[in-house]
């Protein structure tokens, strides 16, 4: 009985001592735990503890409901402020600062923050342009990148290009520069202009309003973004992307681990034109992943393997007004794949469009 005295007021002085002091316990509530005390004790036993005993025990029990009180009070403090700070983003349309406390909290789920559809938009949207770059000018001479200015639109006319994404990346990283806010690639149409795009990191940090509309977009047997540190919110209208599925493992079109807030419009996400048809994913694992996808169509790929594969469960989707060439079963998709996806006026099985195009021959 002397070893269980001593073990017992061992621990009750190691606790003590680095124990946050709470309000007493409840009478009733330690008259129910001496008793709950006292008769296992008893079971395992064969008889009563001695008032000693007892007393060291009830006095570990109060300092341990102390200092787990005040460890919940911490972290539920804490909590408020993770939730007062992105709510405040939200509000200030920063997606960025948004997945950032995200990120940092790790208690809510997405679908029980107040992110709503409406705010994809607002949060992806870039600013109006206020430069232009000639991207023929660019596509010749990457440096030009490191002149970018924020809110400026990058214009290709109708032809095919190949911009040297991993030159640019190189410099941004060298010079430990932020990419600059609201910079948007514009083309002549998506079936006039086609930009050879892949792996597009751009900076080691955040990107802000990045955004692509009327192109095609040609991933080169690759994943459109490859970003291992940073998240990015990302706005697309009237694009079209093809040849990301190369059949390798970096055949993502958005393996961003950060974060991703991505507003995509009339958008067509096309499998079969890669070296590896159907061989390709859209998202990879990432701390979050809000998206609205709006009148867009999914074509050539295995609708569980290749659309939602990958996904964390730290993900919100909107589908609105969307075609896919397949049928599934959309409820039990949404209870087995473990994150939120909400189909809108969606048409399944439909037969992809006839896409008359070919990469360009070097």
């Amino acid at each position: 009985m002397k070893t269980l005295i001593n073990f017992t007021a061992i621990v009750f002085v190691a606790m003590s001592q680095v124990s946050i002091k709470a309000q007493e316990v409840p009478a009733d509530l330690l008259v129910e735990a001496k008793m709950k005390f006292e008769t296992a004790f008893e079971a395992e036993y064969g008889k009563s503890p001695s008032p000693e005993i007892t007393k060291t025990a009830m006095d570990q029990y109060e300092q341990q409901m102390a200092s787990m009180a005040a460890s919940l009070g911490t972290a539920a403090g804490k909590e408020a402020v993770q939730s007062d700070s992105m709510a405040l983003a939200l509000k200030n349309r920063d997606g960025l600062k948004f997945m950032k406390n995200y990120r940092d909290s790790r208690t809510l789920s997405i679908a029980e923050t107040d992110f709503e559809k409406k705010q994809v938009a607002e949060i992806a949207e870039p600013e109006m342009a206020v430069n232009q770059l000639d991207g023929l000018a660019l596509a010749k001479d990457p440096e030009l990148a490191k002149d970018l200015k924020k809110n400026t639109e990058i214009i290709f006319p109708s032809g095919s290009f190949e911009v040297d994404v991993r030159a640019i990346n190189k410099l941004f990283r060298k010079a430990r520069k932020e990419f600059p806010s609201g910079i948007a690639f514009v083309g002549n149409g998506k079936s006039k202009t086609t930009l050879k795009i892949a792996d597009l990191g751009l900076t080691d940090g955040d990107v802000s309003r990045l955004s692509f509309r009327d192109m095609t977009i040609d991933c080169d047997n690759d994943g459109l973004f490859d970003k291992r540190r940073g998240a990015l919110t990302l706005k697309l209208t009237n694009v079209r992307l093809v040849r990301f599925d190369g059949g390798h493992g970096g055949c993502t079109l958005f393996s961003i681990d950060n974060g991703l807030i991505v507003h995509a419009q009339d958008t067509d996400f096309v499998g079969g034109f890669g070296s590896n048809p159907g061989g390709g994913r859209i998202f990879d694992h990432s701390d979050v992943l809000v998206g609205h996808f709006e009148r867009c169509s999914f074509a050539g790929l295995g609708i569980h393997q290749r659309l939602f594969h990958s996904i964390s469960r730290n993900t919100k989707l909107w589908m609105d007004e969307c075609r896919f060439d397949k049928n599934f079963d959309r409820a039990r998709a949404q209870r087995s794949l473990g994150f939120f996806v909400e189909f809108s006026d969606c048409k399944f099985d439909v037969k992809p469009e006839q896409i008359d195009w070919a990469p360009k021959e070097k």
